[in-house]
């Protein structure tokens, strides 16, 4: 594998492997541990679910392929032994409808988005093993596939499904490289002057980054201006240098998990950030490193509207932990909830007071972990 495009075998392979086979294990050292049921949005919701899938073609992009899979919220099977979720072609519950979008990537998070459409909400992501963690075109392409199938689902939804989506209310989330994807979409916008200097420096690796992220980060810093130059224009102009956010006004709130992106947008980049944001992690990643970018990232948001719950001891594959997997879930879906589904009930879960109960999690930064370099 071209380590200057990948990050390396082990970490997305393992990661792409085991959320697609659904494989629970613990992953990283914890300070604690917490029983699942304190966490009661963990648990499936009311709704059955069912999913279907839907191509779409972006004609502006030369005819670029974007398939997607879509899960929603489905009537009950009559039969009382008959499978309750993830039915293909299922009957949508149409008594709650139309529910709000929450767009991901392929396999980031795959059992949130299982457990989304059970609490009334329609999940719709890349069909494809995509997006897989690179900085080449991928960083341009992924959120503008986000972007597009937005569009696409709110002018000619899937005929299963019309009147069931309401794009008018959509969320994005992912996890590690699609945390990328969720910030890419919330406003942020990218910033060539800072990628290209923070590049030049004498390695990532003396500013705290694991060894092998300045080939896979900086990989696009020699070929700069001929990916510039591929890009569309209608991005890469601008008065302030900043190259244009790819986005929508229709997206209200954005989970980045475990996410990366400090060093393609910036300061300047994330300061127009503008929707409500919830970033979960570990402050034991070293993948994703939680003080070089995890810190940066939540205290540059622009807006005013943003949470950090880090998982105290955890490493960059908390995902496949089942006791770090709750909390997670739970936390995702009352963030959702509250800002696209108007559950005001759900405040109280994202409180601090809440968080605190709890020794293996923290509200904000955790100190000992951001001074790590």
């Amino acid at each position: 594998m071209n380590t200057l495009r990948f990050r390396p075998f082990s970490l997305c392979t393992m990661l792409l492997f085991f959320l697609v086979a659904g494989v629970v294990v613990a992953a990283g050292s914890v300070a604690g541990t917490q029983d699942p049921a304190a966490f009661p949005l963990a648990q499936p919701g009311p709704y059955a679910s069912g999913y279907t899938s839907v191509t779409t073609i972006d004609t502006a992009r030369q005819n670029r392929e974007v398939r997607l899979r879509l899960l929603y919220p489905a009537v009950e099977p009559a039969e009382a032994d008959a499978r309750r979720n993830n039915r293909r072609d299922a009957e949508p519950e149409r008594s709650g409808a139309p529910y709000p979008l929450i767009l991901t990537s392929t396999n980031d998070g795959s059992r949130v988005n299982w457990q989304l459409p059970s609490h009334g909400f329609v999940v719709a992501y890349p069909a494809d093993a995509y997006p897989v963690a690179a900085y080449d075109d991928s960083l341009i392409d992924y959120p503008r596939d986000l972007v597009f199938a937005l569009q696409q689902l709110a002018d000619d939804p899937p005929a299963l499904l019309a009147g069931v989506i309401d794009t008018d209310r959509t969320g994005v989330m992912g996890y590690s490289w699609g945390g990328y994807g969720a910030l890419a979409v919330s406003g942020a916008r990218a910033d060539p002057d800072y990628y290209l200097s923070q590049c030049r420096s004498p390695t990532l690796e003396a500013m705290g980054y694991p060894a092998w992220w300045n080939d896979y980060a900086c990989a696009l810093a020699p070929d700069w201006e001929a990916f510039a130059a591929r890009t569309d224009p209608a991005l890469t102009s601008s008065s302030d240098e900043l190259w244009q956010p790819i986005t929508d006004a229709r997206i209200r709130a954005v989970a980045p998990l475990a996410p990366e992106g400090a060093l393609l947008f910036g300061s300047r980049g994330l300061a127009f950030v503008d929707r409500p944001t919830l970033i979960l992690t570990g402050t034991a990643d070293v993948d994703n490193p939680y003080a070089q970018e995890t810190v940066p990232i939540f205290e540059q948001l622009g807006t005013p509207d943003k949470t950090l719950i880090s998982f105290v001891g955890r490493e960059h594959l908390m995902i496949l932990s089942e006791s770090a997997f709750a909390p997670m879930r739970h936390f995702v879906t009352a963030f959702f909830g509250y800002h696209l589904q108007g559950r005001q009930d759900y405040a109280e879960w994202l409180s601090q007071a809440y968080v605190e109960q709890f020794d293996d999690l923290a509200w904000g930064v955790y100190p000992a972990a951001a001074t790590i370099s």
